[in-house]
């Protein structure tokens, strides 16, 4: 068990998203808000990527992008900064867990 600061709404291991023991996340539902939750969920997958938090790109909408570092409202994309390392991540084979087809 770890306790961690109450302004944290979510933690994740960082390129870590074909890794069986750490592609995983923490998401704290504390709002009963399910888009919130779910803006959380894939904060914290981004960052299973490998995805650092963008603030410093100025590509984001008023309400923000996904992997800024303090989400204040909910919002619905990622900023390019954001989806342009995540090309560079697959392109670097990171999630090359998610292409495996299963044998049956």
């Amino acid at each position: 068990q770890t306790n961690y600061d109450e302004n944290v709404i979510g933690l994740a291991y960082v390129r870590t998203i074909c890794n069986p023991g750490y592609s995983a996340g923490i998401d704290s539902d504390t709002m009963s808000n399910a888009a919130f939750t779910g803006v959380v969920m894939a904060h914290e997958m981004g960052h299973n990527f490998g995805l650092f938090h963008d603030d410093g790109c100025a590509m984001c909408p008023s309400d923000g992008c996904i992997m800024n570092g303090v989400i204040r409202s909910t919002p619905e994309a990622f900023s390019q900064c954001s989806i342009d390392d995540l090309e560079t991540l697959l392109l670097d084979n990171v999630g090359h867990c998610l292409f495996n087809q299963p044998t049956m």
